[in-house]
């Protein structure tokens, strides 16, 4: 489980039979193209990763943290200035509102259960492929909320 103090790091892969739909991929719903996981001092958590659409058109990462059961939810972006260099960073979130199999919670709760704080660093793997270094880290107080639901 997460918590507000929870820190931990992990990796996505590219699954190998997703490379060509990733270059091929252009609509909302796809499935999962990465998988990995995230380690925090309490366990091991698998990830898995799809592609989607924001609301304002840009395409993310979505993330589901755990479980068929009981899973996290998530997404990374690519950082604006990270689209001019070649290995982008991205930004993003993790709810602490679990979910139990595909049952949304309220926009409500999710607010009032919090976020956590998601950063991820792409990288070449010596064989050309490429991974994703993920970070997971308390959300910070002083700056506003990255899904902008909340300003603090």
């Amino acid at each position: 489980m997460f918590s507000v103090t929870t820190v931990g790091t992990g990796e996505l892969f590219v699954l190998p039979e997703a490379r060509k739909s990733i270059d091929e991929w252009r609509g909302p719903i796809s499935k999962p193209l990465m998988m990995g996981f995230v380690r925090t001092a309490e366990e091991v958590m698998p990830v898995i990763a799809s592609l989607g659409v924001g609301i304002d058109g840009e395409h993310l990462l979505c993330l589901a943290f755990g479980s068929t059961d009981v899973h996290y939810v998530g997404e990374l972006r690519v950082c604006a200035y990270a689209k001019e260099v070649s290995e982008p960073e991205y930004s993003g979130w993790l709810s602490l509102l679990p979910m139990f199999r595909d049952e949304p919670p309220s926009d409500e709760a999710a607010i009032a259960a919090g976020e956590l704080r998601l950063r991820g660093q792409r990288t070449r793997n010596a064989d050309g492929s490429m991974r994703i270094m993920l970070s997971v880290s308390p959300a910070r107080e002083d700056e506003d909320r990255l899904r902008g639901w909340v300003p603090v």
